[in-house]
C-alpha cells in the first residue's frame, strides 16, 4: 500500500508555543505510521534536522496563514498524489482554506477547490459564541472539514450542538505530554533554580503568553493581595513569551508594588527547565480567559504542584475531579472581533480559594494522578485508530 502524503499546517513544529508542540508531536508521531508520509508546513518555521519528517516554512510576517504557500510545497510534497492537509490551528485562521467558494477566482481558489486532499482540523475551541454555539463563521469554517477533532468532551458538544446532523465526522482526543519530564521533584531542593527563591517561601507560578485573553491584569491584582496575606515570605513566578504586548508586565509589576514579589522570567525554558519550576511551586493560577486544553495546567499538576483555573472551556475539563480548584465566573462579556464569550472574575475570591488550597498542602501524588491519562504512551493507541480510520 502506498502511504498517503499528510501534512500538518500550523505553528513551526520547532518552536515553543502550545500550537507548535501539539503539531510537532503528532507529526512525530504519525511518522512511525507505515501508512503515512508526513510533512509539516510552519508558520514561522526555519526548519531543524532533530525532526523525523520534511518540513517547509514561511515567514510569519509576510505569510498570513499559509495561503501564498500551500499551493507550492502541496505540488512538491505530494505532486500528484490525494492525501491530506491537517490544520493544528483556530478556526478564525482557516475559513480562506475550508471555504474557498469565497475567494477571488483563479489561483488558489482553483487549487484548493480540486480534490487534492481531504481536510482534517484539530481545533483549539476556547469560548462559545452568541446562543450558546460556535459563531457563524467558525460554524462556516468547520463545515467545510472533512474530519473534525476537539481537544476536549466540552468542544465536541459545544460543536455537535451547532453543526449537528450535517454529516461530519467529529470526535475529540486530548493530546499528551511527556510525564517523564514533567513530574513531581523535592519542592525545596527545586527552588535552587532562582536565586530570589528559598525554601521557607511560599512560591506561586503563572504561566502563560502575553496576549489579551490571558488576564495579567487578574495576575497582578492576586499577587499583590496574596502578598498582604502571607508577608514578605511570598514570591511569584511570571513566565511570559514578551515583556509588552497585550500586557506590559513590568508596568504591572511596578504599579502593583511587585518588584521583589515578582520572578520574572521571558527567556525560553526547555521542558526539564519547567518542570523543576513547576516543581517548586506550591500553587499555580491559571488565567486564561477559556482554554482549548491549558498545557501549563496539565504540565503543574503532573509535576505535583496543584493549579486553580476558570471554571469555563475545555480547560476546566482538566480539573473536573477537584470543583474547588475551579472559580465561577462573576460575568461574561463579548469580545474581539470574533465574538467570543469571555469570563470576568473576581480576583478576592482567587485569592482566597489560592491561600486555601496553599494551605491544604494537596500532595503531589494526588496532583499527578488528574493527568497520568495524558500520558503519549497511553494516548497514542487512541490516535493511532483515529488517524487510520481516515487514510486515503
Amino acid at each position: 500500500m502506498t502511504p498517503t502524503p499528510i501534512l500538518f499546517l500550523g505553528d513551526a513544529p520547532e518552536r515553543p508555543g502550545g500550537l507548535s508542540r501539539i503539531l510537532r508531536d503528532l507529526a512525530t508521531l504519525t511518522s512511525r505510521l507505515p501508512q503515512f508520509r508526513v510533512g509539516t508546513l510552519g508558520r514561522g518555521a526555519r526548519g531543524s534536522r532533530q525532526l523525523p519528517f520534511v518540513q517547509y516554512g514561511y515567514d510569519e510576517l509576510t505569510g498570513q496563514w499559509g495561503e501564498l504557500y500551500l499551493e507550492q510545497v502541496w505540488r512538491d510534497f505530494a505532486g500528484d498524489e490525494r492525501g491530506v492537509v491537517f490544520t493544528i490551528w483556530d478556526a478564525s485562521r482557516l475559513h480562506w482554506f475550508a471555504q474557498p467558494s469565497y475567494l477571488p477566482s483563479g489561483g488558489l481558489r482553483d487549487f484548493l477547490m480540486a480534490g487534492h486532499f481531504d481536510r482534517w482540523g484539530y481545533f483549539p475551541i476556547d469560548s462559545t459564541g452568541p446562543l450558546d454555539r460556535l459563531t457563524t463563521q467558525s460554524r462556516d469554517t468547520l463545515l467545510g472539514y472533512n474530519r473534525v477533532l476537539a481537544y476536549t468532551r466540552w468542544a465536541h458538544d459545544l460543536v455537535a450542538r451547532s453543526i449537528g446532523g450535517i454529516g461530519r465526522d467529529l470526535d475529540w482526543l486530548p493530546h499528551g505530554l511527556n510525564l517523564d519530564t514533567f513530574k513531581p521533584q523535592d519542592r525545596r531542593a527545586a527552588r535552587a533554580w532562582s536565586s530570589r527563591l528559598h525554601a521557607n517561601d511560599t512560591v506561586v507560578g503563572v504561566v502563560a503568553a502575553n496576549q489579551t485573553r490571558k488576564d495579567w491584569g487578574l495576575v497582578a491584582m492576586v499577587a499583590r493581595l496574596l502578598r498582604d496575606r502571607f508577608g514578605s515570605r511570598f514570591r511569584i513566578w511570571w513566565h511570559s513569551d514578551a515583556l509588552q504586548r497585550a500586557w506590559n508586565l513590568p508596568a504591572l509589576v511596578a504599579d502593583y508594588g511587585l518588584s521583589e514579589t515578582v520572578v520574572l522570567t521571558i527567556h525560553a525554558m526547555t521542558d526539564a527547565q519547567l518542570a523543576t519550576a513547576y516543581a517548586s511551586c506550591d500553587l499555580t493560577l491559571h488565567p486564561g480567559l477559556g482554554e482549548g486544553f491549558c498545557y501549563p495546567l496539565a504540565e503543574s499538576l503532573a509535576c505535583g504542584t496543584p493549579a486553580i483555573a476558570g471554571d469555563y472551556a475545555g480547560g476546566a475539563e482538566l480539573l473536573k475531579d477537584r470543583a474547588e480548584w475551579l472559580l465561577a465566573p462573576a460575568e461574561m462579556r463579548l469580545d474581539t472581533l470574533h465574538n467570543c464569550f469571555r469570563p470576568v472574575f473576581n480576583p478576592v475570591e482567587w485569592t482566597q480559594r489560592a491561600a486555601m488550597v496553599i494551605e491544604s498542602a494537596p500532595e503531589p501524588e494526588a496532583c499527578r494522578a488528574m493527568v497520568e491519562h495524558l500520558a503519549w504512551t497511553r494516548l497514542w493507541h487512541q490516535w493511532k485508530k483515529w488517524l487510520l480510520r481516515g487514510a486515503v
